[in-house]
């Protein structure tokens, strides 16, 4: 109602036995939002609110929870504020339950960043899972930690100098394979370090992201020594300025290469392609820039077959943006997708055009007017439901709006999202 109160979202059925089911509501300009979805006269009351207390205290923060009222567990879910400059706190309480509280977020202390923890009291397992920063300029630390059952440790993450960034481990003792999982960070200018580590098995080293040199980037491989395969998956920084390079590989196979993103050249972008040789289709998939400032052109091509090309997004023009489309040819349906920048300024236009059918156009996303934002709808002519989904923005100052129109339906608007000025 007031340009200054945001927007409203709700999802209404009138004379239904939930009344409201989601309501999402700015009352007071300064009030941030309130969310909710209420079934009123219900055995559960209101089941998620997400409420500003304060309307102008803006470092208030917001409060979330799901309550079930006169229930066996009272509060399921809560995401509250306590103090403006505390950070929030989130956490599912299942009181005078066998476990206690199950999962809880926390800022102890508004610079120490948060706590996070699923806590099992007087369980086997203790504590199931914790995020916590004992220090706030130490980053943070993650784990799951089993004690006293046969695993030990199953996750941790974990910064030990506030430098060194973070390290992540799964680590599974006296088991078969070691360690499972690992990100580290030996040196802190070194970038970091992924990899999992299977010793003593068949395939060796199953995945790793390294760097070697703290200028060089990172690489990134899954390595297949003596199988079939070779090698399965890389990415690889050869030159610290060249970027990046991903391929599949799969030497003395029917196939070649299925899947290479490589920079040739630093400043041309990427490339990145699925080429099956000597295959009926040819190149599957191809994403390539031609010219450095030209953006990037993205297609499957499947040459010498009924459709032509299939899925193409492409650059004409450098200023241009881009466009995007999947035409079928001497099909059917017409073209079935399509993205394209018609003005390099006036944002995006995108369609399902369904030529020659039945519902006409299935769904467009288009910008009228650069400075008018976007539109979006699935319009179904001539059907019993009229336009289904509707996302326009009227004005330019007005923001959006969204709905879900169902007319001379016993339901009327099923869902609005709408700014009225």
């Amino acid at each position: 109602m007031d340009p200054c109160a945001g927007f409203r979202v709700w999802i209404h059925v009138p004379d239904s036995e939930y009344g409201s089911m989601c309501r999402i509501q700015s009352m007071d300009p300064c009030a941030g939002f309130r969310v909710w979805i209420r079934m009123p006269d219900s055995e559960y009351g209101s089941r998620c609110r997400i409420q500003s207390m304060d309307p102008c205290a803006a470092c208030a923060g917001f409060r979330v929870w799901i309550h079930v009222t006169d229930s066996e567990y009272g509060s399921m879910c809560r995401i509250q504020s306590m103090d403006p400059c505390a950070g929030f706190r989130v956490w599912i309480h299942v009181p005078d339950s066998e476990y206690g509280s199950m999962f809880w977020i926390q800022s102890m202390d508004p610079c120490a960043g948060f706590r996070v923890w699923i806590h099992v009291p007087d369980s086997e397992y203790g504590s199931m899972w914790r995020i916590q920063n004992m220090d706030p300029y130490a980053g943070f630390r993650v784990w799951l930690h089993v004690p006293d059952s046969e695993s030990g440790s199953m996750c941790r993450i974990q910064s030990m100098d506030p430098c060194a960034r973070f390290r992540v481990c799964i680590h599974v003792p006296d088991s078969e394979y070691g360690s499972m999982c690992r990100i580290q960070s030996m040196d802190p200018g070194a970038g970091l370090r992924v990899w999992i580590q299977v010793p003593d098995s068949e395939h060796g080293s199953r995945c790793r992201i390294q760097s070697m040199d703290p200028s060089a980037g990172f690489r990134a491989w899954l390595n297949l020594p003596d199988s079939e395969h070779g090698l399965i998956c890389r990415i690889q920084s050869m030159d610290p300025s060249a970027g990046f390079r991903v391929c599949i590989h799969l030497p003395d196979s029917e196939y070649a290469s299925i899947c290479r993103i490589q920079n040739m050249d630093p400043s041309a972008g990427f490339r990145v392609w699925i080429h099956l040789l000597d295959s009926e289709y040819g190149s599957m998939c191809w994403i390539q820039s031609m010219d450095p400032c030209c953006g990037f052109r993205i297609w499957i091509h499947v040459p010498d077959s009924e459709s032509g090309s299939l899925c193409r997004i492409q650059s004409i023009d450098p200023c241009a943006g881009f466009r995007v489309w999947i035409p079928l040819p001497d099909s059917e349906s017409g073209s079935m997708c399509r993205i394209q920048s018609m003005d390099p300024y006036a944002g995006f236009r995108v369609w399902l055009h369904v030529l020659d059918s039945e519902s006409g156009s299935m769904c467009r996303i288009q910008s009228m007017d650069p400075c008018a934002g976007f539109r979006v709808w699935i319009h179904v002519p001539d059907s019993e439901y009229g336009s289904m989904c509707r996302i326009q923005s009227m004005d330019p100052g007005a923001g959006f709006r969204a709905w879900i129109q169902v007319p001379d339906s016993e339901h009327g608007s099923i869902c609005r999202i709408q700014s009225m000025d």
